[in-house]
């Protein structure tokens, strides 16, 4: 009997596909040691990343800057999950990345605001 697979080991060669079609950087980060979504990160992209999960039959794709200090705005889209890696790269393009380097900046000036307060107070 075979045994069934997981959601990032089904997915993670789909990504590995998108990744290279997004270019930047871009890979499936395997740290994340999750085994029900995916977590795609690139170094041109600086604390921002996008997480992939299943959710009713669908591939929820969401990015957003990892900051414990700045909330940043999050993007977010579906797409099928017998979608074509050429078709959910160019969503994510759209749909996800296309403020993504101007919220890392925000969340940037937003961390030396605070760390610049931290070093009057001290």
């Amino acid at each position: 009997m075979k045994e069934q697979k997981n959601f990032f080991e089904r997915y993670k060669p789909v990504f590995e596909i998108v990744c290279r079609i997004l270019g930047n950087g871009w890979r499936v980060n395997l740290l994340d040691d999750c085994q029900y979504r995916i977590k795609l990160t690139s170094p041109d992209f600086k604390n921002y990343s996008i997480h992939i999960r299943m959710e009713k039959g669908r591939l929820v794709i969401i990015g957003s800057v990892d900051s414990r200090s700045w909330r940043s705005p999050y993007h977010t889209c579906t797409v099928s999950p017998e979608r074509n890696p050429v078709e959910i790269a160019a969503d994510i393009e759209k749909k996800i990345l296309s403020d993504a380097l101007d919220n890392v900046d925000m969340a940037r000036e937003y961390e030396q605001q605070l760390q610049q307060k931290r070093e009057k107070k001290s």
